[in-house]
C-alpha cells in the first residue's frame, strides 16, 4: 500500500508522522534540514518535504524511541 492510501485509511486526523526506511540491522530516519516530523495532512496536501514519498510503499509501523516528538507515528517505507 502506498503512503497516501495508508495515511487516508489508517492515520487519524492531526497526527504527527515520522518516516523511516529499513537498513541492515534496523531503520534510518528520513530527515531534511533538521526537520523530521510533520502532520499527516501536510503530506497529503504536498506542503512538506515528506510529500515526495507519497507514492512509496509502506512496509510497516515501528515503535522506535527518539528524543523529539516521542508521540509521533513511525512509518517505515520501502527503500
Amino acid at each position: 500500500m502506498e503512503l497516501k492510501e495508508f495515511i487516508m485509511k489508517f492515520i487519524c486526523p492531526n497526527s504527527i508522522i515520522r518516516l523511516w526506511v529499513p537498513i541492515d540491522g534496523g531503520h534510518k530516519m528520513l530527515c531534511e534540514n533538521n526537520i523530521e516530523v510533520c502532520m499527516e495532512w501536510e503530506i497529503l496536501k504536498g506542503t512538506v518535504w515528506q510529500s515526495k514519498y507519497i507514492d512509496c510503499k509502506v512496509v510497516g509501523v515501528t515503535d522506535i524511541v527518539v528524543e523529539t516528538c516521542k508521540e509521533s507515528i513511525n512509518i517505515v517505507l520501502q527503500k
